[in-house]
């Protein structure tokens, strides 16, 4: 991709470890060496944990004295990912990594739910 500003490989391993965890996502010590290898803009990375925020399922106390954290939708969060790293023009090679991290399936029979709203995957 040209022109596209990207984050150090850490900025990348942090950002796609907590967004994934958000959403119940395990990430093993192989998962891990994967997410090492990614390179994705910044836009990309806050675009998910943006869509992770504002699409958090259950809210589920960490401690009496912390925040609480939401669950995200893994499949609604892996079509997101699919339809945005499509308008963003990604080749093949820069986002399939990121996919078989998600191992699940891209969205509900089509669609994905993004702040109440039913999208069709694109």
């Amino acid at each position: 991709m040209e022109n596209k500003e990207s984050t150090t490989n850490r900025g990348v391993y942090s950002k796609i470890r907590y967004v994934l965890g958000r959403c119940g996502i395990f990430v093993n010590s192989q998962k891990s060496r994967l997410i090492k290898r990614l390179s994705l803009p910044n836009e990309f990375l806050r675009d998910l944990e943006d869509f992770e925020e504002r699409n958090s399922l259950v809210v589920e106390p960490k401690a009496a004295h912390v925040h609480h954290r939401g669950v995200c939708c893994s499949r609604c969060l892996k079509a997101y990912a699919l339809s945005k790293a499509r308008e963003l023009r990604f080749a093949c090679d820069e986002i399939a990594p990121l996919f078989v991290l998600m191992n699940c399936e891209a969205g509900h029979n089509g669609y994905y739910e993004d702040s109440g709203q039913i999208i069709e995957v694109s």
